[in-house]
Formats: structure tokens, C-alpha cells, sequence
């Protein structure tokens, strides 16, 4: 389940990666051509419109870390919630089974523990593969 969606939404993921470095670079050159010019900027008293320039960069770059931030929210929230499905979803099978004598409480128990270690498993490979 957590493959598919991947592939689902690697375009949106490194639209905001490509989004992310494209602000950066905008900005750390921005940086390197003002310092490279400063004495310029002064002379010619262009404080204000090169501060002016660098906030709005600034503003630019937090915007696009927001939009990243979000996606990368939205990946890691969704393998949660698949492995909080799976554990309700055996809580309700596995309980009526219980209840109609099918299976022990002991045995509810223990197969209950397997699914959420195998959930924080996935979690922990899936936040690996999200990394890379």
C-alpha cells in the first residue's frame, strides 16, 4: 500500500524539492552578488531597494519550505494512518472472534502485538525510503 502511494505522489514531492533548491539558489546568489557589490549599494544608496530584494527572497524561500514541509507531513501521516487502519481493523475481526469463542484472548493479545510491530517496522523502512 505504502509503495503505490509513493509513486502517487513522487511528482508532488519533487516539485517541492526542485521548488525548494530553485528559492535557495535564487537567494544564496542574490547574497553572493551583494556582497560582491557592496560598496556599490552604498555608494549609490540602494540600502533599502537591496533589503527590500532579500526580504521578498526570504519571503519566497519560506513560502516554498511551508509547501515542502507540508508534503513531507502528508508522506509520513499517511503510512500512520495504514498502520493504524490495520490495527483497528484486527481489533474489530480479531474481538468478534474472541467473543465467538474462535480464537483465546491470549491469542487476540499476542497476534494484536505482531501487527503494531509490524506496523512500526513499515514505519521505520518507510521513513528510511522517505529520506532517501
Amino acid at each position: 500500500i505504502l509503495m503505490p502511494f509513493l509513486m502517487f505522489r513522487y511528482p508532488a514531492m519533487s516539485a517541492a524539492i526542485q521548488k525548494r533548491n530553485e528559492a535557495q539558489n535564487k537567494l544564496l546568489t542574490w547574497i553572493q552578488e551583494c556582497t560582491s557589490v557592496c560598496k556599490l549599494v552604498q555608494d549609490y544608496h540602494k540600502q533599502g531597494w537591496a533589503i527590500n530584494r532579500m526580504e521578498a527572497l526570504i519571503g519566497q524561500q519560506n513560502q516554498v519550505l511551508v509547501r515542502r514541509s507540508e508534503v513531507a507531513s502528508n508522506n509520513k501521516y499517511f503510512a500512520n494512518w495504514v498502520t493504524m487502519m490495520a490495527v483497528v481493523f484486527y481489533i474489530m475481526y480479531g474481538g468478534r472472534q474472541v467473543v465467538l469463542g474462535n480464537i483465546s484472548t491470549g491469542t487476540f493479545l499476542a497476534t494484536l502485538k505482531i501487527y503494531q510491530r509490524g506496523g512500526d517496522a513499515c514505519l521505520a523502512i518507510y521513513g528510511l525510503w522517505l529520506r532517501m
